[in-house]
């Protein structure tokens, strides 16, 4: 989701957006992942409807989804943030051998 956000920005027309969100929003459930704040309402209305107990929501969804998405979105920023860097500013650090 965290990427949804860059790219709309990124985005001139309102098209692009709206295109934009459908598709990088498909990819979450079509690669078979987990968002902690989407699926916790399929998961809850398992859990008021008595077929899943409420520490299965829990442990079972909850933990290993939010886990994940916070990884993917700090590994996913932190990624888009070093290429937005490099690709800004071609000069080098002051006291380092490191090209930027």
């Amino acid at each position: 989701m965290a990427l949804v956000a860059w790219v709309v920005s990124a985005c001139r027309d309102t098209i692009s957006q709206a295109f934009s969100i459908y598709v990088l929003s498909f990819l979450i459930p079509a690669a078979g992942l987990a968002h902690c704040i989407a699926g916790s309402t399929e998961v809850l209305m398992s859990v008021f409807a008595g077929e899943t107990p409420l520490w299965d929501f829990f442990s079972g969804f909850l933990a290993p989804a939010t886990l994940g998405n916070t990884i993917g979105g700090v590994v996913l920023v932190t990624l888009l943030n070093f290429g937005q860097v490099v690709g800004s500013d071609k000069e080098r650090l002051p006291n380092s051998d490191v090209d930027l």
